[in-house]
């Protein structure tokens, strides 16, 4: 992940630890209910509309993958809301649509 965030400098990553922190294990299982699952395990690694639990090449290679397609296209931001201080970009709150502009930051919560 480390890799990635220096390869991409719109990204922005954060990173949480869940077993020893409350508060973090609360905010893992608010986003997991904002996207319609239940974690069973770690790390969950979270961008835009798309979760993945555990960690594998192939894992890496689809993270990678959405990366890119959210620094193109765009992606929400699934922290609003819940983690605090994230807030939507302007153009976001300003237009309700809850999606980013390429231009926006992506952000991932590999939660461990």
């Amino acid at each position: 992940m480390q890799e990635l965030v220096r390869h991409h400098q719109r990204v922005t990553l954060l990173d949480y630890e869940v077993w020893y922190v409350p508060e973090n294990m609360k905010l893992m299982k608010q986003m997991a209910t904002a996207l319609g699952f239940k974690p069973s395990g770690v790390p969950v690694t979270i961008i835009g509309d798309r979760y993945w639990v555990g960690y594998t090449t192939q894992i890496g290679a689809e993270i990678e993958a959405q990366v890119n397609e959210c620094l193109d296209k765009g992606c929400p931001d699934r922290g609003v809301g819940i983690i605090p201080g994230r807030k939507a970009p302007e153009n976001e709150r300003t237009s309700g649509a809850g999606v980013g502009t390429p231009a926006s930051s992506t952000i991932t919560l590999p939660l461990r």
